[in-house]
Protein backbone atom coordinates (compact mmCIF):
# COMPACT_ATOMS: atom_id res chain seq x y z
CA UNK A 1 0.00 0.00 0.00
CA UNK A 2 1.18 3.47 -0.84
CA UNK A 3 2.36 6.28 1.65
CA UNK A 4 -0.83 8.26 0.33
CA UNK A 5 -3.52 5.14 0.07
CA UNK A 6 -1.56 4.02 4.58
CA UNK A 7 -2.61 7.97 4.88
CA UNK A 8 -6.40 8.02 3.40
CA UNK A 9 -6.76 4.92 5.40
CA UNK A 10 -5.40 5.89 9.19
CA UNK A 11 -8.21 9.58 8.31
CA UNK A 12 -10.88 7.25 7.14
CA UNK A 13 -10.26 5.12 10.29
CA UNK A 14 -10.26 8.16 12.58
CA UNK A 15 -13.58 9.06 10.85
CA UNK A 16 -15.10 5.58 11.57
CA UNK A 17 -13.63 5.84 15.29
CA UNK A 18 -15.95 9.09 15.16
CA UNK A 19 -19.27 7.24 14.87
CA UNK A 20 -18.06 3.67 16.33
CA UNK A 21 -21.19 2.47 17.81
CA UNK A 22 -19.28 -0.91 19.34
CA UNK A 23 -17.97 -4.55 18.09
CA UNK A 24 -18.96 -7.38 17.75
CA UNK A 25 -16.48 -10.70 17.22
CA UNK A 26 -13.88 -7.78 17.23
CA UNK A 27 -14.71 -5.95 13.96
CA UNK A 28 -15.95 -2.71 14.72
CA UNK A 29 -19.59 -1.41 13.72
CA UNK A 30 -20.06 2.42 13.20
CA UNK A 31 -23.17 4.54 11.99
CA UNK A 32 -22.84 6.85 9.98
CA UNK A 33 -26.84 7.66 9.76
CA UNK A 34 -28.29 10.12 12.30
CA UNK A 35 -31.10 7.47 12.84
CA UNK A 36 -31.94 4.90 14.99
CA UNK A 37 -32.94 2.18 13.02
CA UNK A 38 -31.28 -0.61 14.90
CA UNK A 39 -28.42 -1.01 12.44
CA UNK A 40 -25.55 -2.22 15.40
CA UNK A 41 -28.51 -4.51 16.73
CA UNK A 42 -29.08 -6.17 13.25
CA UNK A 43 -25.63 -6.39 12.10
CA UNK A 44 -24.16 -8.45 14.93
CA UNK A 45 -27.56 -10.71 14.55
CA UNK A 46 -26.51 -11.05 11.11
CA UNK A 47 -22.94 -11.94 12.41
CA UNK A 48 -23.81 -14.70 15.00
CA UNK A 49 -26.19 -15.67 11.67
CA UNK A 50 -23.25 -16.24 9.43
CA UNK A 51 -21.43 -17.96 12.43
CA UNK A 52 -23.97 -20.10 12.80
CA UNK A 53 -24.83 -21.59 9.48
CA UNK A 54 -21.48 -21.23 7.97
CA UNK A 55 -18.32 -21.52 9.65
CA UNK A 56 -16.38 -21.70 6.28
CA UNK A 57 -17.32 -18.08 5.28
CA UNK A 58 -17.65 -16.82 8.73
CA UNK A 59 -13.98 -17.33 8.86
CA UNK A 60 -13.38 -15.68 5.64
CA UNK A 61 -15.63 -12.81 6.99
CA UNK A 62 -13.76 -12.63 10.05
CA UNK A 63 -10.19 -12.17 7.95
CA UNK A 64 -11.46 -10.16 5.58
CA UNK A 65 -13.49 -7.74 7.34
CA UNK A 66 -12.50 -5.23 10.33
CA UNK A 67 -15.32 -2.58 9.41
CA UNK A 68 -19.08 -3.06 9.08
CA UNK A 69 -20.28 0.58 8.56
CA UNK A 70 -23.86 2.07 7.94
CA UNK A 71 -22.54 4.59 5.48
CA UNK A 72 -25.84 5.83 3.48
CA UNK A 73 -24.04 5.28 0.12
CA UNK A 74 -26.20 4.57 -3.22
CA UNK A 75 -26.74 1.22 -4.27
CA UNK A 76 -28.94 -1.52 -5.67
CA UNK A 77 -28.49 -3.92 -3.11
CA UNK A 78 -26.94 -1.79 -0.32
CA UNK A 79 -22.84 -2.77 0.02
CA UNK A 80 -19.65 -2.40 -1.00
CA UNK A 81 -15.97 -3.28 0.14
CA UNK A 82 -13.34 -1.18 0.86
CA UNK A 83 -9.90 -2.96 0.55
CA UNK A 84 -7.67 -0.21 2.49
CA UNK A 85 -9.35 -0.43 5.46
CA UNK A 86 -11.26 -3.86 5.17
CA UNK A 87 -14.25 -1.72 5.34
CA UNK A 88 -17.85 -3.40 4.54
CA UNK A 89 -20.06 -0.43 3.58
CA UNK A 90 -23.69 -1.01 3.86
CA UNK A 91 -26.78 1.08 2.54
CA UNK A 92 -28.95 -0.42 5.65
CA UNK A 93 -32.30 -0.02 5.52
CA UNK A 94 -34.33 -1.82 8.39
CA UNK A 95 -37.20 -2.76 5.69
CA UNK A 96 -39.39 -5.06 7.41
CA UNK A 97 -40.84 -6.21 10.55
CA UNK A 98 -39.31 -9.78 10.19
CA UNK A 99 -35.90 -9.73 12.39
CA UNK A 100 -34.97 -13.04 11.13
CA UNK A 101 -34.69 -11.93 7.48
CA UNK A 102 -33.42 -8.42 7.68
CA UNK A 103 -30.53 -10.32 9.47
CA UNK A 104 -30.33 -12.74 6.70
CA UNK A 105 -30.18 -10.68 3.76
CA UNK A 106 -27.55 -8.32 5.60
CA UNK A 107 -25.47 -11.58 6.50
CA UNK A 108 -25.47 -12.38 3.08
CA UNK A 109 -24.43 -8.98 1.83
CA UNK A 110 -21.38 -9.30 4.30
CA UNK A 111 -20.62 -12.83 2.84
CA UNK A 112 -20.56 -11.43 -0.19
CA UNK A 113 -18.32 -8.06 0.69
CA UNK A 114 -16.07 -10.67 2.63
CA UNK A 115 -16.05 -12.60 -0.59
CA UNK A 116 -14.25 -9.35 -2.35
CA UNK A 117 -11.69 -9.21 0.50
CA UNK A 118 -10.96 -12.65 0.08
CA UNK A 119 -10.28 -12.11 -3.90
CA UNK A 120 -8.40 -9.43 -3.18
CA UNK A 121 -6.18 -11.39 -0.84
CA UNK A 122 -5.45 -13.53 -3.09
CA UNK A 123 -4.14 -11.56 -5.72
CA UNK A 124 -7.29 -10.94 -7.92
CA UNK A 125 -7.95 -7.10 -8.00
CA UNK A 126 -11.06 -5.38 -9.38
CA UNK A 127 -9.87 -4.37 -12.61
CA UNK A 128 -12.53 -3.21 -15.30
CA UNK A 129 -11.74 -6.68 -16.96
CA UNK A 130 -12.34 -8.70 -14.49
CA UNK A 131 -15.10 -6.57 -12.65
CA UNK A 132 -18.05 -8.72 -14.02
CA UNK A 133 -16.18 -12.07 -12.90
CA UNK A 134 -15.39 -10.80 -9.88
CA UNK A 135 -19.17 -9.58 -8.91
CA UNK A 136 -20.45 -13.01 -10.41
CA UNK A 137 -17.83 -14.62 -7.73
CA UNK A 138 -19.51 -12.72 -4.81
CA UNK A 139 -22.73 -13.18 -5.86
CA UNK A 140 -22.48 -17.18 -6.11
CA UNK A 141 -21.17 -16.93 -2.69
CA UNK A 142 -23.57 -14.92 -1.15
CA UNK A 143 -26.54 -17.14 -2.80
CA UNK A 144 -24.91 -20.16 -1.20
CA UNK A 145 -24.78 -18.79 2.27
CA UNK A 146 -28.67 -17.96 1.45
CA UNK A 147 -28.96 -21.55 0.80
CA UNK A 148 -27.68 -22.65 4.12
CA UNK A 149 -30.35 -20.07 5.40
CA UNK A 150 -33.29 -21.32 3.43
CA UNK A 151 -32.50 -24.97 4.63
CA UNK A 152 -32.48 -23.64 8.25
CA UNK A 153 -35.46 -21.12 7.45
CA UNK A 154 -37.57 -22.87 5.04
CA UNK A 155 -40.22 -19.89 5.26
CA UNK A 156 -37.41 -18.08 3.14
CA UNK A 157 -37.23 -20.17 0.23
CA UNK A 158 -37.09 -17.88 -2.59
CA UNK A 159 -36.54 -14.70 -0.87
CA UNK A 160 -33.04 -13.93 -0.85
CA UNK A 161 -31.92 -15.83 -3.57
CA UNK A 162 -30.97 -13.50 -6.52
CA UNK A 163 -30.05 -13.92 -10.04
CA UNK A 164 -26.30 -12.39 -11.26
CA UNK A 165 -26.87 -8.64 -13.00
CA UNK A 166 -23.84 -6.90 -14.27
CA UNK A 167 -26.69 -4.15 -14.64
CA UNK A 168 -27.26 -4.08 -11.03
CA UNK A 169 -23.75 -2.49 -10.93
CA UNK A 170 -23.44 -0.03 -13.45
CA UNK A 171 -23.66 2.46 -10.68
CA UNK A 172 -20.61 2.28 -9.45
CA UNK A 173 -18.96 1.43 -12.50
CA UNK A 174 -20.32 4.33 -14.42
CA UNK A 175 -20.37 6.91 -12.37
CA UNK A 176 -17.67 9.35 -11.31
CA UNK A 177 -16.42 9.02 -7.90
CA UNK A 178 -17.02 12.50 -7.55
CA UNK A 179 -20.40 12.29 -8.45
CA UNK A 180 -20.84 8.83 -6.05
CA UNK A 181 -19.20 11.04 -3.30
CA UNK A 182 -21.86 13.90 -4.06
CA UNK A 183 -24.50 11.54 -3.64
CA UNK A 184 -23.71 9.83 -0.42
CA UNK A 185 -23.01 13.27 0.55
CA UNK A 186 -26.29 14.44 0.04
CA UNK A 187 -28.24 11.19 1.39
CA UNK A 188 -26.33 11.80 4.56
CA UNK A 189 -27.81 15.29 5.15
CA UNK A 190 -30.79 14.50 4.31
CA UNK A 191 -30.90 12.04 7.21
Amino acid sequence: MSIRDRLVANIEKLLLKTVLEGEYEGIKISDYSSKNDGFKEVIKSSVELIKELDQKRYKIVKNEIEWLVNSNEPGKYGGFYRRRIKGCFINFDNYSEDKKLVSAFYAGLIVHEATHGLLCTRGFGYEKDRRIQIERICNSEENRFYKKVEREYPEYAGVLIRDFDPNDWEYFWNTSKWKQAYHALKRVLKD
